[in-house]
């Protein structure tokens, strides 16, 4: 069984080692100096390294697509059955990555590195012991002398006083991956491989689906996501999943919350670019409930030109939306699957069954049978994950999961996204502090981003919620400073549209 595990093991590195190379530019840029054909055990995966470097050797390039022209050209020429498992290998690649996606080239780099220097070790070793049988002991050393200057090249140490490493903290291709739309990205900014952000909110005030929103923009983007939940079943999570890709409910006509300001709602503002001239209610008046056939409208025309005359509330329209069933949601999937690609995984778990380890472990077994590495990792959510040790204290648990969630994000060059319980007081409080942490406040030394979800009774009727800063390990944060998100649920839509109080 371990000669099986270990083969399998690496027969899934050299997969990794093809896909980032047919991909990523960048990859094969890093393993230039490094690769040596010896390194690959199989056969088929030697052939295909090679079509890679003649192409990138002409063109400074992965190859992409390409390589199935190259395949195309090349198959006649292949063993019947290096040919077959090639075929197999691109038909894969290219379902699992549509055009202009990317792969976690940084997570594959350091599996390949780890690789190159156990094969370099293998290969010396072997030769090396094949002279001492024969009495060459100076060959032998050479060998073992040899392995010390690629373990030297391996080691990767920086040198930060190189114009090298300049360019790296400057280009924008080594910044974030993942930017969430409108004023709620700007507000958490961009988000890059390694990083741990959490939320924290008092109980059902959306943490998970903030979690999933965050997955689902992941993949929209062109990024693999993988939501792994501790609470829910597998169609539970999936019909959440679908409403927010689908926007669809079980009314055709829903209404939705859509942003106003306030000199609208009371027919004060003079601004020439007001798109509506009819008042929502006299200064008096108490604010009516939200008529369809009104001919008041909302508008939000200086809204995001920083206008500090603008005043932020929210108002009501109408939106025609199809049917949550079988029929329109399916043929809605199937539409995502084709254009964006198939980037979502989902695991779900009893209640504090699973610890974090449980989930490295599901997620090695997720690149070993489906070739599929994440680029996003959502847990849904920390406060029910199991700890892995035995101490009997509760403090010493929970520091540990995220101990070792923060470890898994960085191990995994994965963006990775949890959430936190807030006391029992911040139900009550209209905007939550650092104090605001149930569970324990150490927390806030392992991640990279904490951020509270706010909303009292007035913001929930009018669609609004709130977004605050409690910690960022990365940048410059304010704690009065907030970015309002609109919500529709019963459409599944966490965020509709959000705009920050930074512009007034």
């Amino acid at each position: 069984m371990a000669k099986f595990i270990k083969k399998s093991i690496d027969t899934t590195v050299e997969n990794n080692i093809l896909t980032a190379s047919i991909i990523s530019t960048r990859y094969l840029e890093e393993i230039y100096s490094l690769y040596v054909p010896a390194y690959i055990k199989n056969s088929f995966a030697k052939t295909v390294m090679s079509w890679v470097w003649e192409y990138y050797d002409q063109y400074g390039l992965a190859p992409g697509r390409t390589i199935q022209d190259m395949y195309d050209v090349e198959c006649a020429t292949l063993d019947d059955e290096d040919a077959g498992i090639i075929k197999t290998f691109l038909a894969k690649l290219s379902k699992s990555f549509i055009e202009d996606q990317g792969v976690n080239d940084e997570y594959i780099l350091e599996q390949t590195l780890g690789y190159f220097r156990k094969r370099e070790v293998e290969i010396r070793v072997e030769a090396a012991q094949k002279f001492l049988q024969i009495g060459k002991l100076d060959k032998a050393e050479e060998e073992l002398f040899q392995m010390k200057k690629v373990m030297r090249v391996v080691s990767k140490w920086n040198n930060p006083l190189t114009m090298e490493s300049v360019h790296d903290v400057f280009d924008e291709a080594n910044g974030g991956i993942l930017k969430m739309p409108g004023a709620m990205g700007d507000f958490l900014g961009p988000l890059e491989r390694g990083w741990l952000i959490a939320y924290l909110a008092p109980f059902k005030r959306g943490k998970t689906n903030f979690l999933m929103e965050t997955v689902v923009q992941a993949a929209l983007s062109g990024l693999k996501a993988v939501f792994i939940s501790c609470e829910m079943k597998e169609k539970n999570v999936n019909e959440r999943l679908f409403k927010r890709l689908s926007a669809y409910g079980k009314e055709t006509s829903n209404k939705v919350p859509v942003f106003d300001c306030v000199l609208n709602q009371m027919d004060e503002c003079t601004k020439a670019c007001r798109t509506n001239y009819v008042p929502l209610y006299a200064e008096e008046d108490d604010i009516p409930e939200f008529d369809p056939d009104s001919l008041y409208k909302a508008c939000c025309a200086c809204k995001l030109s920083g206008d500090k005359d603008y005043v932020m509330t929210t108002w009501f329209e109408m939106m025609n939306k199809k049917e949550f069933n079988h029929y329109n949601v399916g043929k809605k999937i199937k539409s995502i699957r084709k254009y964006c690609g198939d980037n979502i995984r989902v695991k779900c778990y009893p209640r504090f069954t699973a610890s974090v380890k449980d989930v490295e472990h599901d997620l090695d077994l997720l690149e070993q049978v489906d070739g599929f590495i994440p680029d996003l990792i959502v847990v849904d959510y920390a406060g029910i994950l199991r700890p892995d040790g035995t101490s009997s204290e509760v403090r010493h648990g929970i520091d540990e999961i995220w101990k070792s969630l923060a470890s898994m994000a960085a191990k995994r060059s994965a963006i990775t996204f949890s959430a936190s319980q807030g006391t029992r007081g911040s139900l009550y409080k209209e905007n939550m502090d650092q104090t605001d942490l149930a569970e324990w406040i150490g927390i806030l030394g392992h991640v990279d981003k904490m951020v509270a979800i706010n909303q009292s009774a007035d913001e929930k009727k009018m669609g609004v919620i709130r977004l605050g800063m409690l910690a960022d390990r990365h940048a410059e944060f304010h704690e009065n400073e907030f970015v309002y998100i609109l919500q529709a649920l019963a459409l599944g839509q966490s965020h509709l549209d959000s705009w920050s109080s930074k512009h007034n």
